[in-house]
Protein backbone atom coordinates (compact mmCIF):
# COMPACT_ATOMS: atom_id res chain seq x y z
CA UNK A 1 0.00 0.00 0.00
CA UNK A 2 2.74 2.67 0.84
CA UNK A 3 4.45 1.70 -2.62
CA UNK A 4 1.36 2.26 -4.31
CA UNK A 5 0.48 5.77 -2.65
CA UNK A 6 4.54 6.76 -3.15
CA UNK A 7 3.77 5.86 -6.68
CA UNK A 8 0.08 8.27 -7.61
CA UNK A 9 1.99 11.21 -5.50
CA UNK A 10 5.11 10.70 -7.78
CA UNK A 11 1.56 11.08 -10.88
CA UNK A 12 0.70 13.92 -9.24
CA UNK A 13 3.18 16.17 -8.98
CA UNK A 14 4.28 15.88 -12.14
CA UNK A 15 0.62 16.95 -13.44
CA UNK A 16 0.83 19.84 -11.36
CA UNK A 17 4.04 20.82 -12.57
CA UNK A 18 3.02 20.63 -15.73
CA UNK A 19 0.35 22.97 -14.94
CA UNK A 20 2.48 25.06 -13.58
CA UNK A 21 5.11 25.46 -16.18
CA UNK A 22 2.18 25.93 -19.19
CA UNK A 23 -0.85 27.18 -17.21
CA UNK A 24 0.08 30.95 -18.22
CA UNK A 25 -0.25 30.55 -22.28
CA UNK A 26 -3.42 31.15 -24.09
CA UNK A 27 -3.71 29.07 -27.07
CA UNK A 28 -20.84 32.05 -29.58
CA UNK A 29 -20.21 30.21 -32.80
CA UNK A 30 -16.92 32.86 -33.41
CA UNK A 31 -13.21 31.35 -33.74
CA UNK A 32 -11.26 32.33 -30.62
CA UNK A 33 -7.80 31.20 -30.65
CA UNK A 34 -7.45 31.60 -26.87
CA UNK A 35 -9.74 28.40 -26.71
CA UNK A 36 -8.02 25.52 -24.57
CA UNK A 37 -7.79 22.31 -26.14
CA UNK A 38 -8.43 19.43 -23.43
CA UNK A 39 -6.48 16.20 -22.74
CA UNK A 40 -9.07 13.60 -23.25
CA UNK A 41 -8.16 9.77 -22.85
CA UNK A 42 -10.53 7.17 -24.36
CA UNK A 43 -11.27 5.82 -20.59
CA UNK A 44 -12.98 9.69 -19.74
CA UNK A 45 -15.61 8.39 -22.00
CA UNK A 46 -16.70 5.02 -20.53
CA UNK A 47 -19.99 4.81 -19.42
CA UNK A 48 -19.24 3.50 -15.75
CA UNK A 49 -17.26 7.00 -15.61
CA UNK A 50 -20.38 8.73 -15.57
CA UNK A 51 -20.07 8.14 -11.87
CA UNK A 52 -18.50 10.43 -10.01
CA UNK A 53 -16.75 12.51 -6.90
CA UNK A 54 -16.76 15.47 -6.53
CA UNK A 55 -13.57 16.97 -4.75
CA UNK A 56 -14.89 20.30 -2.64
CA UNK A 57 -10.64 20.95 -2.58
CA UNK A 58 -8.33 21.88 -5.33
CA UNK A 59 -6.33 19.71 -7.20
CA UNK A 60 -4.02 22.62 -6.92
CA UNK A 61 -3.48 25.21 -4.95
CA UNK A 62 -6.26 26.89 -3.17
CA UNK A 63 -8.21 29.88 -5.51
CA UNK A 64 -7.63 33.31 -4.61
CA UNK A 65 -9.20 34.38 -1.29
CA UNK A 66 -11.79 36.56 -2.46
CA UNK A 67 -12.76 33.92 -4.97
CA UNK A 68 -13.82 31.13 -2.26
CA UNK A 69 -17.56 32.40 -1.12
CA UNK A 70 -18.14 31.75 -5.00
CA UNK A 71 -16.96 28.17 -4.99
CA UNK A 72 -20.16 26.51 -4.07
CA UNK A 73 -22.34 28.29 -6.72
CA UNK A 74 -20.32 27.23 -9.77
CA UNK A 75 -19.99 23.60 -8.23
CA UNK A 76 -23.68 23.47 -7.72
CA UNK A 77 -24.05 24.88 -11.92
CA UNK A 78 -21.61 22.17 -12.48
CA UNK A 79 -23.49 19.36 -11.19
CA UNK A 80 -26.59 20.27 -12.79
CA UNK A 81 -24.92 20.62 -15.94
CA UNK A 82 -23.54 17.12 -16.16
CA UNK A 83 -26.47 15.40 -14.22
CA UNK A 84 -28.63 16.72 -16.65
CA UNK A 85 -26.02 14.88 -19.19
CA UNK A 86 -25.97 11.63 -17.52
CA UNK A 87 -23.58 11.79 -14.49
CA UNK A 88 -24.61 10.61 -10.91
CA UNK A 89 -22.55 12.08 -7.98
CA UNK A 90 -21.80 10.85 -5.04
CA UNK A 91 -22.91 12.38 -2.03
CA UNK A 92 -20.29 15.04 -0.30
CA UNK A 93 -19.58 13.17 2.86
CA UNK A 94 -17.43 10.70 0.88
CA UNK A 95 -14.64 12.96 -0.30
CA UNK A 96 -14.91 15.09 2.95
CA UNK A 97 -14.45 11.29 5.23
CA UNK A 98 -11.23 10.53 2.45
CA UNK A 99 -9.83 13.79 2.78
CA UNK A 100 -10.08 14.47 6.58
CA UNK A 101 -8.84 11.07 7.26
CA UNK A 102 -5.83 11.56 4.88
CA UNK A 103 -4.81 15.66 6.39
CA UNK A 104 -4.75 13.58 9.53
CA UNK A 105 -2.05 12.34 8.95
CA UNK A 106 -0.09 15.04 6.58
CA UNK A 107 -1.51 18.06 8.50
CA UNK A 108 -3.11 20.34 6.57
CA UNK A 109 -1.25 22.17 3.45
CA UNK A 110 -2.90 25.93 3.13
CA UNK A 111 -2.39 28.43 6.32
CA UNK A 112 -5.44 30.36 5.44
CA UNK A 113 -3.73 33.22 8.36
CA UNK A 114 -0.81 33.67 6.51
CA UNK A 115 -1.87 32.53 3.07
CA UNK A 116 1.14 29.58 3.19
CA UNK A 117 0.78 26.58 0.50
CA UNK A 118 2.59 23.53 1.08
CA UNK A 119 2.77 21.76 -2.04
CA UNK A 120 4.50 18.54 -1.13
CA UNK A 121 2.03 17.95 1.73
CA UNK A 122 -1.35 18.91 -0.39
CA UNK A 123 0.04 16.01 -2.99
CA UNK A 124 0.59 13.65 -0.07
CA UNK A 125 -2.72 14.52 1.35
CA UNK A 126 -4.36 13.78 -2.66
CA UNK A 127 -2.90 10.65 -3.06
CA UNK A 128 -3.79 9.05 -0.05
CA UNK A 129 -7.82 10.39 -0.91
CA UNK A 130 -7.31 8.77 -3.88
CA UNK A 131 -6.39 5.46 -2.36
CA UNK A 132 -8.92 5.69 0.10
CA UNK A 133 -11.67 6.26 -2.28
CA UNK A 134 -10.42 3.55 -4.37
CA UNK A 135 -10.41 1.11 -1.76
CA UNK A 136 -13.94 2.46 0.01
CA UNK A 137 -15.50 3.86 -2.36
CA UNK A 138 -18.33 3.06 -5.54
CA UNK A 139 -17.55 5.47 -7.78
CA UNK A 140 -15.65 5.26 -10.59
CA UNK A 141 -14.21 8.45 -10.96
CA UNK A 142 -12.89 11.99 -8.70
CA UNK A 143 -13.71 15.69 -10.63
CA UNK A 144 -12.01 18.45 -9.18
CA UNK A 145 -12.71 22.10 -10.01
CA UNK A 146 -10.26 25.19 -9.70
CA UNK A 147 -11.08 28.80 -9.94
CA UNK A 148 -7.91 29.99 -11.57
CA UNK A 149 -7.03 33.95 -11.48
CA UNK A 150 -5.04 35.48 -14.67
CA UNK A 151 -3.96 38.82 -16.07
CA UNK A 152 -5.21 39.72 -19.21
CA UNK A 153 -5.19 42.97 -20.92
CA UNK A 154 -8.35 44.48 -22.72
CA UNK A 155 -7.01 45.15 -25.81
CA UNK A 156 -8.84 43.71 -29.01
CA UNK A 157 -11.04 45.61 -31.47
CA UNK A 158 -12.85 48.83 -31.27
CA UNK A 159 -15.13 47.55 -27.98
CA UNK A 160 -11.61 46.86 -25.91
CA UNK A 161 -12.16 43.32 -25.79
CA UNK A 162 -10.06 40.30 -23.32
CA UNK A 163 -10.03 37.53 -25.22
CA UNK A 164 -9.21 34.10 -22.38
CA UNK A 165 -9.39 30.21 -22.59
CA UNK A 166 -12.57 30.62 -25.39
CA UNK A 167 -14.15 33.81 -24.26
CA UNK A 168 -14.33 37.29 -25.29
CA UNK A 169 -15.49 39.65 -22.83
CA UNK A 170 -15.77 43.29 -22.32
CA UNK A 171 -14.86 45.59 -19.35
CA UNK A 172 -16.94 46.94 -16.39
CA UNK A 173 -16.93 50.01 -15.16
CA UNK A 174 -17.91 51.15 -11.70
CA UNK A 175 -18.78 54.61 -10.84
CA UNK A 176 -20.15 57.70 -12.47
CA UNK A 177 -18.86 59.07 -15.91
CA UNK A 178 -19.95 57.18 -19.40
CA UNK A 179 -16.61 57.73 -20.77
CA UNK A 180 -13.19 56.42 -19.94
CA UNK A 181 -9.91 58.87 -20.57
CA UNK A 182 -8.94 59.14 -23.75
CA UNK A 183 -5.37 58.40 -22.30
CA UNK A 184 -6.65 55.44 -20.46
CA UNK A 185 -3.32 52.90 -20.32
CA UNK A 186 -5.42 49.71 -22.01
CA UNK A 187 -2.12 47.77 -22.09
CA UNK A 188 -2.24 47.55 -18.23
CA UNK A 189 -3.52 44.03 -17.08
CA UNK A 190 -6.44 43.41 -15.12
CA UNK A 191 -7.78 40.52 -13.42
CA UNK A 192 -9.72 37.26 -14.67
CA UNK A 193 -11.59 33.85 -14.07
CA UNK A 194 -11.14 30.42 -15.37
CA UNK A 195 -12.05 26.92 -13.98
CA UNK A 196 -9.73 23.97 -14.53
CA UNK A 197 -11.24 21.23 -14.05
CA UNK A 198 -9.13 17.84 -14.07
CA UNK A 199 -11.05 14.00 -13.68
CA UNK A 200 -9.31 11.44 -12.15
CA UNK A 201 -10.03 7.33 -12.95
CA UNK A 202 -9.87 5.54 -9.10
CA UNK A 203 -9.19 2.13 -10.63
CA UNK A 204 -5.99 3.41 -12.70
CA UNK A 205 -4.93 6.24 -10.58
CA UNK A 206 -4.47 8.34 -14.07
CA UNK A 207 -5.93 11.66 -14.94
CA UNK A 208 -8.38 10.77 -17.72
CA UNK A 209 -9.47 14.45 -18.54
CA UNK A 210 -8.21 17.95 -17.96
CA UNK A 211 -10.05 21.02 -19.90
CA UNK A 212 -10.14 24.77 -18.73
CA UNK A 213 -12.76 27.87 -19.78
CA UNK A 214 -13.10 31.02 -19.32
CA UNK A 215 -15.46 32.06 -16.92
CA UNK A 216 -15.69 36.16 -16.49
CA UNK A 217 -13.43 39.60 -15.22
CA UNK A 218 -12.64 40.52 -11.69
CA UNK A 219 -11.94 43.91 -12.10
CA UNK A 220 -13.65 46.97 -13.46
CA UNK A 221 -12.36 50.56 -14.03
CA UNK A 222 -13.11 52.38 -11.43
CA UNK A 223 -14.72 55.42 -12.56
CA UNK A 224 -14.41 56.79 -9.05
CA UNK A 225 -10.79 57.59 -8.91
CA UNK A 226 -9.28 60.63 -10.12
CA UNK A 227 -7.20 58.54 -12.25
CA UNK A 228 -9.48 55.72 -13.24
CA UNK A 229 -7.83 51.83 -13.06
CA UNK A 230 -8.72 48.50 -12.79
CA UNK A 231 -10.03 47.68 -9.54
CA UNK A 232 -11.54 44.81 -8.07
CA UNK A 233 -14.76 44.62 -9.31
CA UNK A 234 -18.33 44.55 -6.82
CA UNK A 235 -20.23 42.08 -8.74
CA UNK A 236 -18.74 38.96 -9.03
CA UNK A 237 -19.66 35.92 -10.68
CA UNK A 238 -22.91 37.46 -11.13
CA UNK A 239 -24.00 36.39 -14.90
CA UNK A 240 -24.88 32.66 -14.55
CA UNK A 241 -24.64 32.46 -18.85
CA UNK A 242 -20.77 33.32 -18.50
CA UNK A 243 -20.24 30.58 -15.64
CA UNK A 244 -22.37 28.29 -17.61
CA UNK A 245 -20.42 29.06 -21.00
CA UNK A 246 -16.99 28.77 -19.06
CA UNK A 247 -18.43 25.16 -17.62
CA UNK A 248 -19.20 24.53 -20.89
CA UNK A 249 -15.63 25.28 -21.78
CA UNK A 250 -14.13 23.45 -20.00
CA UNK A 251 -15.87 20.34 -20.14
CA UNK A 252 -16.10 20.35 -23.95
CA UNK A 253 -15.35 17.56 -25.70
CA UNK A 254 -16.21 15.42 -22.82
CA UNK A 255 -19.76 16.84 -22.64
CA UNK A 256 -19.95 18.12 -26.76
CA UNK A 257 -20.44 22.47 -26.14
CA UNK A 258 -23.03 23.57 -29.02
CA UNK A 259 -21.14 26.08 -31.17
CA UNK A 260 -17.62 25.07 -29.61
CA UNK A 261 -15.25 28.22 -30.26
CA UNK A 262 -12.01 26.34 -31.11
CA UNK A 263 -13.11 25.74 -34.59
CA UNK A 264 -10.70 27.04 -36.87
CA UNK A 265 -12.14 28.33 -40.00
CA UNK A 266 -11.15 27.24 -42.79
Amino acid sequence: MPHQTSKILFMLVTLTSLVACGGDSFVKGDYNDTTHIADIEDRARAPEMKQLILANVNFNKPSRVYMHQFEPKIDQMLVEYMSANGYTFAPAHVFNNAWNTAIRQTGDSYDPTTGRFKTDTHMKAMALTLQHLKDNSDAAGILFTDLLEYQVAYIHGNKRNAKWHGVTRRFDKMGVGNSVPADFDWGKTAAVASLWINIFDLDSMQRVFSGVGGIDGMEAINMKLSEPRFSRNKDLFDDDDHIEEGIQLALHPLINMPYWPGVRPE
